[in-house]
């Protein structure tokens, strides 16, 4: 990605809000639905989606589209089937290191939902719904509503590289030195794998390969649609996965 022309100090401590809220996107959810009784009975992925949709919007109007789309067509399409390939290779690097944590310790079991019980558990007591022990992306959408539950998780990983890959590694070239740079997007990245925390600590080192090739391509190819790509490959695939072992 070019490194932008400077931004006034106006316009810097609107972008500075924009990041701390865009990291914060999971565990603001988290703390929305506890909080509020009235979005407790929507799913963590209902409220996600709409917080992820806001933070969209609020991103489209700080920074400009062209640096966060690239501006050839040509260069976007010729990275579009190395995302999808990047994206079910994460895949594969996902479950071997959830499988591998998981013979190791006890901790690391963690799964795919018992989707009816859990979703009536959930709605009675306000508890997370039991899990099962192979998911590489847990979710609470019910096995019988295959194609909301697919779209749904589209969204939500175009969104978060928009997001992730798109604004906030525009903000980081937004800093005055290289090495600053290299450990803002460091930083960015960890908060990716941290916003899985509540699937387990072992989803958290499972998803930094994904972070990690989004962004690498990111970068190679100066255009965000080849991670949007990758990460709905993954999602997709995952996702197959979780229904094929529900």
């Amino acid at each position: 990605m070019k490194h932008p022309i400077p931004i006034p100090e106006a316009n810097s401590y609107g972008i500075a809000i924009f990041i701390v809220y865009s990291l914060s996107g999971p565990s603001l959810t988290s703390h929305l639905r506890a909080s509020l009784r009235q979005l407790a009975r929507f799913s963590f992925m209902t409220v996600y989606l709409v917080i992820l949709l806001l933070t969209s919007f609020w991103g489209l109007a700080l920074f400009s589209a062209s640096e966060v789309f690239g501006d050839s067509a040509k260069v976007s399409a010729l990275f579009c089937l190395p995302g999808v390939a990047l994206g079910l290779l994460a895949v594969r690097w996902d479950r071997a290191i959830v499988r591998r944590y998981r013979r190791k310790t006890s901790l690391g079991t963690v799964v795919l939902p018992d989707f009816r019980r859990g979703v009536r558990r959930e709605r009675a007591t306000g508890m997370p719904p039991k899990v099962n022990r192979d998911s590489t992306l847990p979710t609470r959408f019910s096995p019988d509503e295959p194609a909301a539950a697919a779209l749904t998780l589209v969204v939500v990983a175009i969104l978060e590289e928009l997001i992730y890959r798109g604004f906030l590694v525009k903000a980081c070239f937004l800093l005055p030195n290289p090495a600053l740079i290299v450990a803002a997007n460091i930083g960015c990245l960890a908060f990716f794998s941290l916003g899985h925390i509540r699937f387990g600590w072992v989803h958290v080192l499972a998803k930094t390969p994904l972070g990690i090739l989004a962004l690498g391509i990111t970068l190679l190819a100066g255009t965000v649609l080849p991670a949007m790509l990758l990460h709905a490959a993954f999602n997709l695939s995952a996702w197959k996965t979780l229904r094929t072992q529900g």
